[in-house]
């Protein structure tokens, strides 16, 4: 469901897609980004999550509580976590990490409080309005990335991808 929302975005914008990107930090820790999405400005790491319930959130908050029929829990807040996968990314690769986009896709029928987004680089977007948010970003007043740099930045995705091998 999610794959098939993110690659017609895609496909519809002659993107670059590397999916279920998995890789190490410095300390030997895992971390794995579902979708690394190249647009023409931005590079989006994508983050799946399904909720089949309903999140109160507010944006800084470390912790969201999600609540499942009249059980309530604490999560770890998804677009905090997502932007470090980002972080590691930016750090792995040397590309500047303005450049990057942290996504968190989530199911449409999730109910969620509205959140007061004060990030310009972080989001938690609903299946439906994803592609309205890409573009929404792909259309700011910023430089387009150099195509032969996102060419090279794909195949370099793809090479640090130990996907399989860890």
């Amino acid at each position: 469901m999610y794959y098939s929302k993110v690659r017609r975005v895609v496909l519809d914008n002659d993107y670059y897609l590397i999916n279920n990107f998995a890789n190490k930090t410095a300390d030997q820790e895992t971390f794995h980004i579902d979708h690394i999405m190249i647009g023409d400005k931005y590079i989006y790491c994508i983050r799946d999550r399904y909720y089949d319930g309903a999140i109160a959130a507010k944006e800084t908050d470390p912790s969201w509580i999600f609540y499942k029929g009249k059980k309530a829990t604490y999560i770890k807040n998804p677009m905090l976590v997502n932007k470090v996968r980002v972080d590691r990314m930016s750090l792995m690769t040397g590309i500047d990490s303005k450049i990057f986009i942290s996504i968190v896709l989530i199911n449409d029928d999730c109910m969620m409080t509205r959140l007061n987004n004060t990030y310009t680089d972080n989001f938690i977007v609903s299946l439906k309005k994803f592609p309205f948010l890409i573009e929404q970003l792909e259309s700011n007043d910023v430089s387009p990335l150099d195509p032969k740099s996102i060419a090279i930045a794909a195949r370099d995705f793809s090479e640090l991808n130990l996907n399989g091998k860890i």
